[in-house]
């Protein structure tokens, strides 16, 4: 158990960083070894062909790589909730400042 606030706000930024950097592909299949669910239909509770669409309109920012479709946490999170992003986004810049 974090000893002081400190080692508490470390560990904090620490499991942050973590969730941050986890990425979400439009497939069936879970990819095995990383801790989470990585399907994006599954993330977003949307079907893969409500997905191909929004990503080709704009509404979800998302990579094709090697024709597949990849989206980071962020970017899920920004599709969401906007609003709540952005107050956390200036919450998150304050806090550095």
């Amino acid at each position: 158990m974090p000893a002081n606030s400190s080692e508490r706000s470390f560990l904090d930024r620490i499991a942050r960083e973590e969730v941050e950097s986890r990425r979400y592909r439009l497939c069936d299949k879970i990819t095995p070894g990383l801790g989470y669910d990585d399907r994006l239909p599954i993330r977003l509770g949307l079907s893969k062909n409500t997905i191909r669409k929004y990503v080709n309109s704009g509404l979800l920012q998302a990579v094709k790589l090697e024709g597949k479709i990849i989206m980071s946490e962020s970017a899920v999170r920004r599709f969401l909730d906007p609003i709540g992003f952005l107050l956390e986004a200036q919450t998150s810049d304050l806090e550095a400042a």
